[in-house]
């Protein structure tokens, strides 16, 4: 039976209608293959394309991309190898770049837990070559829970592909002209596989969106809430959810957040609501558990902008939590209890959609340095 489109929110409709068309994305020959996110698959031709003496002619491409990638963006790249399969004492090692001073681990990881003894990688491989080890997990999607803090116990660095091939992307034209020209339509077509969202829009129908959302969003909130997600609206304004959803998750991941006082116990990861809010918010956990309740620092990019918060322990309904030191810092905190019924958020700044990128990655530093230093 069709479903009926609900009068009540005939006005909705007709606003959704008008706004910008999303185009659907393009098939790509992997995808059509049936071999799309294997993991050996994709680590076999990661491993081919690190290899600058292989066929593809892109040179040092890939490696001077997954370097800027793990924030090692003046590295030597003086000669070295590239390995794949390599065994260890509980397992074997994905894909294994030696220098001649520093060797590389990666663990490529798509759609499966991280179960893997990293720690027991870096110890085996170090002990063999008594080489510098870093570890990289490699992955479709931010880690997060126990395989968040399992990368973070053994002090892997964490990557997304989406990351790894922004870095290729905005370095190919500095070798586009040695590229072999077949093997740059396969290298474009697996990063397109990989780039599974639909096609975004430009920067006028973006802010359309945006502003139909901050219009109708206690509307849309109803109306979810009412129809179950079973009216014949929800899947568009899904659509259009998602792409701000996988935008602002995408603006988060630009901050350069790269203080090294904040390195010591920060990791950015996004982790995309996709509600009727629209927003994604960053979350490190910190290491250790403080006397005044914190646990969290966070950075929230949604409709209304950036907002850059502490999370702590505490409940609004136990009262405040200790946070007298803010005052000793001359900081006054914009709202504390954002989230009545969740754990107390205490938010520090607000910038507008528009902020700089840079001007709030250096106030989410300043706050982190005083997290560290307090």
């Amino acid at each position: 039976m069709a479903k009926k489109e609900n009068v009540e929110y005939r006005e909705l409709y007709q606003e959704l209608n008008a706004l910008p068309k999303l185009n659907a994305k393009r098939k790509t020959f992997l995808g059509v293959s049936g071999y799309p996110h294997y993991e050996n698959v994709c680590s076999n031709i990661l491993k081919f394309f690190l290899d600058e003496s292989e066929q593809h002619g892109a040179k040092t491409l890939f490696i001077k991309s997954l370097l800027e990638a793990v924030d090692k963006p003046n590295f030597d790249i003086s000669p070295f190898t590239c390995d794949r399969e390599v065994s260890t004492n509980t397992g074997r090692i994905d894909i294994l770049i030696e220098f001649e001073k520093e060797i590389f681990i990666i663990e490529n990881k798509i759609g499966a837990e991280l179960y893997n003894d990293l720690k027991e990688y870096s110890e085996t491989v170090q002990e063999q070559k008594n080489k510098t080890v870093t570890g990289i997990v490699l992955s479709q999607n931010i880690l997060s829970g126990d395989d968040e803090k399992r990368a973070a116990s053994s002090e892997y660095k964490q990557i997304t592909y989406s990351v790894l091939f922004d870095k290729i992307m905005a370095n190919l034209g500095t070798y586009i002209h040695d590229i072999d020209g077949e093997w740059l339509i396969f290298l474009k077509n697996f990063i397109n596989t990989f780039n599974d969202k639909t096609e975004s829009v430009n920067k006028s129908d973006f802010l359309k969106i945006t502003e139909f959302f901050k219009k109708n969003r206690k509307l849309n909130s109803d109306l979810y809430k009412k129809t179950d997600g079973n009216d014949n609206l929800i899947p568009q304004l899904e659509e259009y959810r998602n792409l701000l959803a996988d935008e602002f998750s995408r603006q988060l991941n630009s901050l350069k957040l790269g203080g090294k006082d904040a390195r010591k116990f920060l990791t950015l990861v996004d982790k995309p609501l996709k509600s009727f809010d629209c927003f994604a918010y960053s979350r490190c956990s910190l290491p250790e558990r403080r006397d005044d309740g914190i646990d969290g620092f966070e950075i929230w990019r949604g409709l209304d902008g950036w907002d850059i918060a502490l999370r702590t322990v505490h409940t609004v309904k136990a009262g405040n939590p200790d946070l007298k030191w803010l005052e000793s810092k001359e900081i006054r905190p914009i709202q504390d209890n954002a989230l009545p019924k969740k754990p107390y958020i205490v938010l520090l700044e607000h910038f507008s959609p528009e902020a700089d990128i840079e001007k709030i990655s250096e106030r989410a530093v300043y706050f982190l340095k005083l997290l560290s230093n307090q």
